[in-house]
């Protein structure tokens, strides 16, 4: 079929506290494990979740210290596990180093 894919999604699941109709994008990151940090603007969080969408772990929450994640709009996995992201309400980027979760 020309090498475009077929077939249907091979895993999905919903994110609690993504909205529509929003500017508060959601956004992903994937690490080499498969597991997938979501953005969660609205909540001022972030989710992780295991490659077949099992809820890891949520950090983050409103405010501008250190255990806070303002609206995070951004992430990226380094290759060292630990995730960025960047935080559209408190103008910044952190990094995140997370607990050995499977």
């Amino acid at each position: 079929a020309n090498g475009v894919p077929q077939g249907v999604p091979s895993v999905q699941w919903p994110v609690a506290g993504w909205q529509t109709d929003t500017y508060l994008d959601p956004f992903i990151a994937v690490d080499s494990q498969g597991r997938v940090a979501a953005a969660i603007p609205s909540k001022n969080q972030v989710a992780l979740y295991g490659a077949t969408g099992q809820l890891l772990l949520v950090w983050g929450g409103q405010g501008n210290d250190d255990a806070s994640t303002g609206q995070p709009s951004g992430m990226a996995f380094a290759p060292d596990g630990s995730v960025y992201v960047s935080e559209k309400a408190n103008r910044r980027i952190q990094r995140w180093v997370l607990p050995k979760v499977r």
